[in-house]
């Protein structure tokens, strides 16, 4: 009888265990999806543009660990399916076995995420030859749920200020799961357009109205826009974005790009000078004095 009650008690344990791995994971969890939009750098206006949508299914053993198959559309409508590599989690850090197409083969396992790291402290991507510096660390709410960010830049930061990834518990990086910019380099910008859980909408990046992009023009043909007697010109703008209302009614104006980062936040002037801005997609948030919120997207060229 002991026996049998110990041996129930071992497994509820290990049960037990093995739930509180998964709820603190901070990014292989089931039910996990992402849509990445997926710019190449051509040269021209009009670089193709394709939408991959991320996802976990089943499970794979390689050199003596579990992962999870990681696959994704390249369409929206889901009709072929390719396979990009593995990942597991193990404190706080997220690795990932990359497929390499050309060979079919599976690469060697590198450390994609490391959530243990804190504001200065150093990462670097298995094989790299440069180490990347947390910048900030701090919380952001993401659906009504306070979550770690850290965000990096090349170190030591107090020589290159830019923030080249920002990572989120629980989502991973606003350059997309398995694709940061500033690790993959093969010639491709990538930002995280919507991340699901439970086929539920957890996170949508701000600067884009959709989750799924498959031509520049969906995103580039964006004109000026009257909202509440508030519009906005030139759209594409270079360098002097202006604002016209017919009431003074706006008492403050907020820029975020494409990563969901606040990249201005002043008093209302009917006139922002953009020319330092990186090209891309931005939001711009207009406050009236009853906090009431216009949104308008442009872009820098």
């Amino acid at each position: 009888m002991k026996t049998k009650i110990l041996f129930i008690s071992f497994v509820c344990c290990l049960v037990l265990q093995a739930n509180a791995q998964t709820t603190n994971n901070a990014i292989v969890n089931d039910n996990s999806s992402w849509a990445v939009r997926i710019e190449s750098v051509c040269g021209t206006a009009n670089c193709p543009i394709e939408t991959q949508y991320v996802y976990f299914d089943g499970d794979s053993i390689f050199n003596e660990k579990t992962y999870k198959k990681v696959f994704y559309y390249s369409d929206k409508q889901h009709t072929e399916r390719f396979f990009t590599g593995l990942l597991r989690e193990e404190n706080k850090k997220t690795y990932y076995v990359p497929y390499h197409i050309g060979t079919e083969t599976l690469v060697k396992e590198i450390v994609l995420y490391d959530f243990s790291l804190e504001e200065g402290m150093t990462f670097s991507p298995s094989e790299q030859t440069y180490l990347m510096e947390v910048k900030n660390s701090d919380m952001v709410e993401i659906n009504g749920v306070l979550k770690k960010r850290l965000q990096l830049t090349y170190a030591p930061s107090s020589f290159y200020e830019n923030i080249l990834d920002t990572w989120i518990e629980g989502i991973g990086s606003l350059d997309g799961i398995i694709s940061q910019n500033w690790f993959i380099g093969n010639g491709a910008r990538r930002t995280l357009l919507c991340y699901y859980q439970n086929n539920e909408l957890i996170y949508k990046n701000p600067a884009y109205s959709e989750c799924y992009y498959n031509n520049s023009e969906d995103i580039t043909s964006v004109q000026s826009i009257t909202i509440n007697d508030c519009n906005i010109f030139p759209n594409p703008v270079d360098d002097i974005l202006h604002i016209s209302c017919l009431n003074d009614i706006i008492v403050r104006t907020e820029i975020f790009d494409n990563a969901g980062r606040q990249v201005y936040n002043q008093a209302y002037k009917d006139t922002i000078n953009v020319s330092s801005f990186s090209k891309g997609l931005y939001l711009l948030k207009l406050y009236d004095a009853n906090a009431q919120v216009f949104e308008f997207k442009f872009i820098k060229k």
